[in-house]
């Protein structure tokens, strides 16, 4: 992502500052994108780690206005770590995760069992392109579609902006963006008459699996699993171009009538 994006500011003592931009504009700033924007911090205090998970709870969508990104360790460890980070604004907590790092270590235990889904296929085969919403944020994604039927949204992305992906907190923005979105897109293009509602995210949980500094382009499965008593819940994969599994997870999305 360029400067403009994912630029924060360190203020000192696992304090940062950074101004959400308004071309991650979907209901207000992108929910996996504020995710981003708080893992880079978490980044800057994890020196010579990777991600490992992120949990993180949305409580409010901020402005298109400076927030604060407050960074806490509070579990230090020899291979593990969690971070607590807060988004702030206006003295009122917009977002909050835990977020656990490790110590990259080669073991005799590496292996992948979770490969593509039926519905896969290679980037070069891939042509045309998915139904998207009217919002800025989807301006930030060349998309090349797979499927978008029974549940499933399933496409190929690259993202437009410059994202550094030797840093693998920097690449791991691109699946918390994945996996926080098209869940919802899932169910909304599942049908002829998309429904009229709108699903702002309740909360995001990523598992990040490897990283792959060289892969472009992405896969991801994004399905609709549930939907009970005004909730939506999904699930989402994301892989590399060599079909390397490269992040899962899911989230919980409450259901608003337009």
């Amino acid at each position: 992502m360029n400067s403009g994006d994912i630029t924060i500011e360190r203020l000192g003592g696992g304090e940062y500052s950074a101004v959400p931009s308004k071309s991650w504009d979907v209901w207000g700033p992108n929910g996996g994108y504020l995710c981003a924007l708080m893992m880079k911090a978490v980044g800057e205090e994890a020196q010579g780690t990777v991600p490992v998970s992120f949990m993180g709870q949305y409580l409010r969508s901020p402005k298109f206005d400076t927030v604060q990104i407050n960074v806490d360790c509070i579990k230090r460890g020899r291979i593990t770590s969690a971070y607590d980070v807060c988004m702030v604004q206006d003295e009122k907590t917009m977002v909050r995760a835990t977020v656990w790092v490790g110590v990259p270590r080669n073991t005799t235990m590496d292996y992948q069992l979770r490969h593509q889904p039926d519905d896969f296929i290679p980037l070069q085969d891939a042509v045309g392109k998915p139904p998207v919403g009217p919002m800025p944020m989807w301006d930030n994604l060349d998309i090349r579609k797979v499927t978008n039927s029974g549940g499933h949204y399933s496409h190929w992305y690259r993202f437009l902006p410059d994202i550094d992906l030797n840093n693998p907190f920097a690449d791991a923005a691109r699946s918390l963006i994945l996996i926080d979105t098209m869940q919802w897109p899932a169910r909304y293009f599942m049908e002829d008459n998309p429904p009229d509602y709108v699903a702002p995210s309740l909360d995001l949980y990523v598992q990040f699996h490897q990283f792959n500094s060289s892969s472009e382009w992405l896969f991801s499965e994004a399905s609709t699993n549930v939907a009970r008593h005004g909730l939506v819940a999904g699930s989402a994969m994301v892989w590399d171009d060599e079909g390397l599994l490269l992040a899962s997870g899911g989230s919980q999305s409450a259901l608003i009538a337009m």
